[in-house]
């Protein structure tokens, strides 16, 4: 059986996730991880930075944009300290990524040995999976786990690594998991009287909007196609803006922090808010404004305002429901919204739309 350096065979699952970049700064307690990052520069690129802080938050950074995992460094005791913020970030967010910290060596650990710090208990409160390698050849395996686990649990996984264990030469045997992973892809409907519901609620408001997060990742025709049907201004959290092109006409981005104007003034204005996949925690809504809150998460409906209506169901699929059910109501092409909402007093939802459109324009 052929040999390989621990820390080369943690790079060989780190190749086979995907994985693209390392971002951190060099240490010593990291001399073994760094040597394997050099041996596998043709196939994972590294990434210096001055501060381990700003390393981790360039892999938060890429985690968002990709959606895929993604990996920073930190040494032995303060190198680790620095990834608080980064990890913390990404807890926050239900990111995925990696922080791969070292520690000193095995057989200094407990005795106060120089930059030596209890690093796992540092993370208990942003680290999804949080674990410290035992023998150099667990260490493929770990780390294998770890990127399992920060998939599945969407947060960060923190792993810490032995100053001595990269240099040790195992048994070049390990298969990792990629590539029999998959992420499950959850499709929870809603109930078809709550659907009915939401087009009684928006027959009756003024000046309704949709209000969307990262919950309704995939349904970019679907919001589409619900905001040409019944004229609906949509806007997003910052997460979920590459949902959307953005040069959509009905899309005013995003609302509350880094906010643009029209998206907050139709947040503002509205007196009916659809609330889809997403925690947004900014009170950037009129306090008279109706609200239908669907998340697939039950703690979080109803949670950030009070609510008309929480509907348990994945964002997608609920779409789906309401365009199907607004179809059967108003015809293919919306062409009976209009009668439906001249029962309405004050319902010129055609010209809330137009005013909201032309705000972006400005």
């Amino acid at each position: 059986m052929n040999k390989i350096l621990s820390a080369d065979a943690m790079m060989k699952v780190l190749n086979d996730w995907g994985v693209k970049r390392v971002y951190g700064l060099p240490g010593g307690s990291l001399d073994s991880t760094m040597n394997a990052i050099y041996n596998w520069r043709d196939k994972i690129k590294y990434i210096g930075v001055r501060h381990e802080e700003v390393g981790g938050l360039a892999a938060v950074a890429e985690a968002k944009w990709t959606g895929k995992i993604a990996v920073m460094l930190g040494s032995a005791g303060p190198g680790a300290a620095h990834l608080l913020n980064p990890l913390h970030d990404a807890a926050l967010d239900h990111i995925p990524v990696l922080a791969i910290v070292g520690q000193v060596p095995s057989d200094k650990m407990n005795t106060d040995y120089f930059q030596e710090m209890p690093e796992n208990p540092m993370f208990a409160s942003s680290a999804a999976y949080n674990r410290t390698v035992m023998t150099p050849e667990q260490l493929p395996e770990v780390i294998d786990t770890a990127i399992r686990k920060a998939y599945e649990l969407k947060g960060p996984a923190v792993i810490v690594i032995p100053k001595d264990f990269g240099w040790v030469e195992i048994e070049d045997n390990y298969v990792s998991s990629a590539q029999k992973y998959s992420t499950p892809q959850w499709q929870l409907p809603a109930n078809e009287e709550d659907v009915e519901k939401v087009l009684d609620l928006l027959e009756q408001s003024s000046r309704p909007i949709v209000y969307f997060g990262r919950g309704a990742q995939g349904a970019a025709d679907e919001l589409r196609e619900l905001a040409a049907l019944l004229k609906l201004p949509m806007v997003s959290s910052y997460l979920a803006k590459g949902i959307l092109e953005g040069d959509e006409e009905f899309y005013m981005l995003s609302t509350g922090r880094v906010a643009t104007k029209p998206g907050v003034d139709v947040a503002r204005a509205a007196d009916f808010v659809l609330f889809t996949g997403t925690n947004f925690e900014f009170p950037m809504f009129s306090e008279e404004a109706t609200f239908v809150d669907v998340n697939l998460n039950p703690s979080v409906i109803g949670a950030r305002h009070q609510t008309k209506l929480g509907i348990l169901a994945d964002v997608p699929t609920f779409l789906r429901q309401l365009l199907n059910a607004a179809k059967k109501r108003y015809g293919e092409d919306g062409a009976n919204y209009a009668s439906a909402r001249a029962r309405q007093q004050d319902s010129d939802y055609q010209a809330w739309y137009a005013a909201a459109v032309e705000d972006k324009k400005q």
